[in-house]
């Protein structure tokens, strides 16, 4: 497979709004965040740990989950994941990749959690 780049801009805090989230106009756009910061060491040598979110996804093709979906805790077409890189690929190499396509200005990678299935 042929990158047409040597790096990638990686974050370890994304910041997003998600403007009227209900499509109802009767919620304020919400403002939200993402971490997903490696375990490093601090300027006296000192251990400091990583921080990964964990995320609730929607799945390609999922449609809003009803009421009674939420109600009973079945989230139909979601997923949980943790965050475990945020990253930006770069400009000029979109183009290449994707051409003809509009992706997102960042993309995440994720750690699947087991998909969910009814309680008992």
């Amino acid at each position: 497979i042929y990158l047409p780049f040597q790096t990638l801009l990686v974050y370890h805090h994304l910041k997003f709004v998600l403007e009227n989230a209900q499509q109802l106009r009767i919620m304020e756009d919400m403002h939200d965040s993402t971490h997903s910061c490696p375990e490093r060491k601090d300027k006296h040598g000192q251990v400091v740990l990583g921080h990964f979110d964990t995320v609730l996804i929607k799945e390609n093709g999922a449609s809003r989950p009803t009421v009674m979906e939420i109600t009973h805790f079945i989230l139909v077409g979601y997923r949980v994941g943790r965050v475990q890189l945020l990253l930006e690929i770069p400009k000029q190499a979109v183009k290449c990749i994707f051409p003809g396509q509009i992706i997102p200005g960042h993309l995440a990678y994720f750690e699947w959690y087991s998909a969910y299935t009814m309680p008992n």
